[in-house]
């Protein structure tokens, strides 16, 4: 299906915050440094105050953490996961962990947290409009370039493995 508009990432986290109050769906934040995290969830909360949040954690955890992490996003009653790890970190752990969560959505939501809480400025609206909040974020931020570049190495490994696999998901 073509892409009607081009939604950004904070607003449509926002957007599914409210039809989740709406709903009456549990959602639970996973990712971000601790403060952030705290200080975003008391935000949203404020915005939202009878969303239902089943649990937050940051995103510093091993690998060797992971199946605990999932067990607690699980266990939690959350049918809305907001994963705000970072290109690519976030996208690798909804693969990896895909078929073992318990959600009904996850949504990778990259730095919409650091946003929500303040820590970050969001980018000027000339870039919004031009879907260049990365580039932004890039020049505002050196170091996220190695990031940056790893991106289209995932994109290329998920279309070499889409073309291997076809289009039908693997079964179960």
């Amino acid at each position: 299906r073509p892409i009607q508009e081009r939604i950004p990432g904070i607003d449509f986290t926002l957007d599914i915050c409210y039809l989740a109050k709406q709903r009456e769906y549990p959602v639970y934040f996973l990712g971000s440094r601790q403060e952030t995290l705290d200080q975003a969830v008391e935000i949203i909360q404020s915005e939202y105050p009878s969303l239902i949040i089943a649990g937050q954690r940051n995103g510093y955890f091993s690998l060797e953490e992971e199946p605990q992490v999932i067990d607690h996003i699980n266990a939690s009653g959350a049918r809305i996961l907001f994963v705000a790890m970072g290109v690519p970190l976030q996208e690798q752990f909804i693969d990896r962990n895909r078929r073992h969560l318990k959600v009904n959505l996850v949504m990778g939501v990259g730095g919409a947290l650091d946003v929500i809480s303040g820590r970050l400025k969001r980018c000027p609206q000339f870039f919004q409009d031009y879907g260049l909040e990365w580039a932004y974020r890039t020049i505002k931020q050196p170091w996220r370039l190695t990031r940056v570049l790893q991106l289209p190495v995932y994109i290329l490994n998920v279309m070499k493995l889409k073309l291997r696999q076809g289009d039908r998901e693997e079964a179960q």
